[in-house]
């Protein structure tokens, strides 16, 4: 199994958040402005005897925010996308309607406004395929949004996402092949009208991308790791031009031993509640200067 700790980081907007493990339960635990510490409160329901994870968070302001994942009814059981908002006062589940009898789960989240939030990961239509999965927030509902795909590819995930504007959004991932096993990035770029496949620099064989970030000036960065045991994570750079490599240091070696098959274990992600748990768990923290 690959190591997977360059999974999407969680992003905060007025909000700084961030996404804990609650060793009792799947529980929300909480620091506003108001308070020195984490208290916790409580979180989106799952369904009983289900596993869950939260791989995502984003903020648009105190009184509206987001949270992300998917849960599991057993291990044998398709994932399940898990969607919750928060609306100053708790966080309530989202439904979400994928149209496919396998489901499918949600691994990356980003928002720029208050009616402008992205979500991505991947939908499962049979147990020998995966599809890219988008989902936007306009304000009034979340709707799925066609995303480019990958020809040729039977196996494709976004991971992360990132957003600018209601005209420059980003997202990210990888791409395996049904009959060699052949690994690629995924790269997305969303224009305001539709979601289109970038080209990719030229990177190691079996590569995926898992979190991206855009600044404000419209470059944009996105790092991953190549499943060849190089030593060297991958760090890209979008300079309004074109995707380039940026040279990153030697960190040791990278696993390279294994391919999940898009079945990540109940553990992964960066919250996960028991099977005995009932709520999700994920911690906020107020404004930055609150940090200390």
């Amino acid at each position: 199994m690959p190591d997977r700790s360059w999974l999407p980081a969680i992003k905060a907007g007025a909000a700084v958040a961030a996404l804990a493990i609650s060793a009792a339960s799947f529980t929300i635990q909480s620091a506003s402005a108001a308070t020195s510490g984490w208290r916790t409160v409580p979180g989106p329901a799952v369904p009983a005897g289900a596993s869950a994870n939260l791989t995502g968070l984003a903020m648009a302001g105190p009184s509206l925010g987001w949270a992300s994942g998917f849960t599991l009814a057993s291990q044998d059981a398709p994932f399940e996308p898990l969607l919750a908002a928060w609306n100053g006062h708790q966080w309530r589940d989202v439904p979400v309607h994928l149209g496919t009898k396998a489901g499918g789960r949600l691994d990356g989240l980003a928002v720029s406004s208050a009616t402008n939030a992205w979500a991505v990961g991947t939908a499962y239509p049979g147990s020998q395929s995966a599809q890219p999965l988008i989902l936007h927030w306009d304000g009034h509902q979340w709707a799925r949004v066609p995303a480019a795909g990958v020809p040729g590819y039977g196996y494709v995930m976004l991971l992360g996402v990132a957003v600018r504007s209601a005209i420059d959004a980003w997202a990210v991932g990888e791409a395996e092949s049904a009959t060699t096993a052949a690994l690629r990035p995924v790269i997305e770029h969303w224009d305001g009208h539709h979601w289109r496949l970038m080209a990719n620099p030229a990177l190691p064989p079996q590569t995926a991308l898992g979190s991206v970030t855009v600044a404000a000036d419209g470059e944009a960065w996105a790092v991953g790791t190549p499943f060849t045991g190089t030593g060297r994570g991958v760090v890209l750079h979008w300079t309004k031009r074109a995707w380039l490599t940026s040279a990153t240091p030697v960190t040791g070696g990278t696993s390279s031993s294994g391919r999940r098959r898009y079945r990540p274990e109940p553990c992964c992600g960066l919250a996960s509640a028991r099977p005995a748990s009932r709520t999700a768990s994920l911690a906020h923290l107020g404004p930055w200067d609150q940090a200390g």
